[in-house]
């Protein structure tokens, strides 16, 4: 019984884990979208400030694996100093991460 509960237990905390670093890239994507808007007066700075904390607040979890946390710091760091092309590269290896987190926990 105790090794169908530790099972039990592991599936719960990769579940949590695939369904965090989804919701991180999200939150990177309402980040980036608030530094590259479709029109001038699209964000607001407060937006803009309140996207960015919660894109910083999410990549700090430590329920994320490591090489998430990581990915999403490029991409943060690249958003916050403007560089479209790097944050871009940065967002699509993030990207391609999390998606093979869901397929490998299949």
């Amino acid at each position: 019984m105790a090794k169908f509960n530790a099972a039990h237990q592991a599936a719960r905390d990769r579940g949590f884990a695939e369904e965090l670093s989804h919701g991180l890239l999200l939150g990177v994507a309402q980040y980036e979208t608030a530094v590259s808007p479709s029109s001038p007066d699209g964000v607001t700075p407060e937006e803009r400030a309140a996207r960015r904390t919660y894109a910083y607040r999410i990549a700090a979890q430590d329920a994320l694996p490591e090489t998430i946390r990581l990915l999403a710091a490029r991409v943060l760091a690249a958003l916050d100093k403007e560089e479209h092309d790097h944050a871009r590269e940065a967002m699509q290896e993030l990207s391609l991460a999390v998606r093979e987190q869901r397929r490998s926990a299949r």
